[in-house]
């Protein structure tokens, strides 16, 4: 395939954020801004016995909703939104269009993400799928396409296991609004570096056990902990003065955690705390969901 001929033939769609309207413009000339702020080219369907799960996410970077077509594309917007250089996310962004070998086709990527280093279109598979015929040709021209332009492009699969399950567990402190911005002050303040969660709590007795818990964790910078740390975190330690994971006198400790038998290729779960260790540390999740939860993609 000519790069050149078919970034000539490749027309971009996509819907104006105002009034939902289709625009049409030549992909060579189309700027970034006017993508930035499209809507969705298409939205999530629901139907009796369908494969795989649709739904929204409340995204941090986008202070909204982001909406995902599959559980493998939620994996990918959990990424992004922990990534601190993407500055926006663009779900189903736009329709390309172009003409290769001799045929006209088109393809709606998964996600538009700007970031520092240029806007980023994401496609999502299956690993064991981006190699079929039909799925390495459209991967093929778009690719071509979208580098035409000096954009970068992927195609992303499943993560590490044990990355996801620390993005996943993060998650769930991405809400700024709902910690005692004058408690996080205060543990700032403290002398906690490297202490243990316990000599944390212990430091603030005035307050709930769990409500300094949830404080010091979402202190933690969440992207560079799941990326840096590779295992599930536990709450042996409390996070460091700035936050900082991983490393001696860092604050922050991780363990690691291995699957056997029939289980051994499943996906974490929502992290768990046991009864006899509430107010004590933290224990990851169990594996509790298998690769078939992304069936269609």
């Amino acid at each position: 395939m000519a790069a050149a001929s078919i970034s000539a033939s490749t027309t971009v769609s996509y819907r104006c954020a105002d009034t939902a309207a289709e625009e049409v413009q030549v992909w060579a000339s189309v700027e970034p801004d006017v993508l930035r702020s499209a809507v969705p080219w298409r939205t999530f369907r629901w139907y009796k016995g369908q494969k795989h799960y649709s739904g929204t996410f409340w995204s941090a970077t986008e202070r909204d909703l982001v909406i995902y077509e599959s559980r493998l594309e939620l994996a990918r917007l959990l990424f992004a939104d922990f990534d601190t250089s993407v500055g926006r996310i663009v779900p189903q962004p736009f329709l390309l269009r172009a003409v290769v070998a001799g045929a006209l086709r088109r393809h709606i990527p998964d996600y538009l993400l700007f970031t520092t280093s240029g806007p980023l279109v994401v496609d999502v598979k299956l690993r064991h799928r981006v190699d079929r015929p039909d799925n390495a040709f459209t991967f093929a021209w778009t690719r071509q396409v979208v580098e035409s332009r000096g954009w970068r492009y992927e195609v992303w699969s499943e993560p590490p296991a044990v990355e996801l399950q620390n993005v996943r567990f993060l998650a769930g402190y991405r809400r700024d609004w709902l910690f005692d911005h004058g408690l996080l002050a205060e543990l700032r303040a403290a002398d906690l570096d490297g202490a243990t969660l316990e000599v944390t709590f212990r430091s603030f007795p005035k307050q709930p056990t769990a409500v300094v818990r949830c404080a010091d964790v979402s202190r933690v910078h969440p992207h560079r902990a799941a990326r840096r740390g590779q295992v599930p975190r536990t709450a042996h330690r409390s996070v460091g003065k700035k936050g900082k994971p991983g490393g001696r006198g860092s604050g922050l400790k991780f363990a690691t955690t291995r699957s056997h038998g029939a289980g051994a290729d499943r996906l974490p779960g929502r992290p768990q705390q046991s009864e006899s260790s509430r107010g004590k540390a933290f224990r990851p999740g169990q594996a509790t969901r298998t690769h078939s939860e992304y069936p269609s993609r």
